[in-house]
């Protein structure tokens, strides 16, 4: 008598379904990456248009010069 394993078989939509599950995890992973990537951009350019700011126009947005990297990234830089 011959034996068979009795393991369960994947079917051909079970398989579809993982891998679509695989490709949409990698592409929202690219998506997340791609989007704080342009946060980031963002808030450089802002840094460097306070920066180009005079004394006077900072302080009329109660900003100090040497707290303009803080004021555009936040208190962790």
């Amino acid at each position: 008598m011959a034996y068979q394993a009795s393991a369960p078989r994947s079917t051909a939509l079970e398989t579809l379904q993982h891998l679509t599950h695989r490709i949409g995890h990698g592409l929202r992973a690219v998506g997340k990456a791609l989007m704080e990537s342009s946060e980031g951009n963002r808030r450089l350019i802002y840094a460097q248009a306070l920066q180009a700011k005079s004394d006077a126009e900072l302080a009329a947005l109660n900003i100090k010069r040497e707290d303009i990297i803080e004021h555009a990234f936040g208190r962790g830089f």
